[in-house]
């Protein structure tokens, strides 16, 4: 398992900003720096780390070196993350209340309506990041990114399209 480890706190995704510094030294290299937003850190056996080796070199002054994640002076902080949890909830608590409304005997018809209507959106917005994030790999059919993103959009259509949902809850709303 591998992550890239290229964003610094300092220089974001810019390649030209970064100031993580590599130097030989015998057969090893000496590196100094940090990286910030590496994906997959947690899981990784070895890290693709971009470093200055040239700094007069301009661009053409960087090299990638790989390396083991049980290097000395490796370590790493999972960050916390925001956003996507408030849907995930949501979905959570929507398909609860269907339960309920269920289990009590009544109508649930326009609850799984809306359940149905923003699970499958949220499914969607994950996976579409979860492409993003993968950038060209994510468009290979290899991918399970990819994969997921098809698999999630066909939510959106099948089964009854976000319009037709649309349309039904607008009429259960009186409009």
């Amino acid at each position: 398992m591998s992550a890239i480890a290229v964003t610094e706190p300092e220089a974001g995704s810019d390649v030209a900003g970064i100031r993580t510094s590599a130097v030989r030294s015998g057969d090893e290299w000496v590196i100094n720096g940090s990286k910030i937003y590496i994906t997959n850190t947690a899981n990784a056996d070895w890290l693709c780390l971009l470093a200055v080796n040239d700094p007069d070199a301009k661009y053409g002054g960087y090299s990638q070196i790989i390396v083991p994640t049980n290097t000395p002076g490796v370590r790493y902080d999972l960050l916390g993350k925001i956003g996507l949890w408030t849907q995930i909830t949501a979905v959570k608590e929507l398909n609860k209340s269907c339960d309920r409304t269920l289990l009590a005997g009544q109508d649930a018809t326009t609850l799984i309506t809306a359940a149905k209507l923003f699970a499958c959106n949220a499914a969607l917005r994950v996976a579409t990041e979860c492409l993003q994030l993968h950038g060209g790999y994510g468009l290979m059919k290899e991918s399970m990114a990819g994969r997921a993103f098809v698999d999630t959009r066909v939510g959106t259509i099948g089964g009854g399209s976000d319009e037709t949902m649309l349309q039904y809850l607008a009429k259960q709303l009186g409009f």
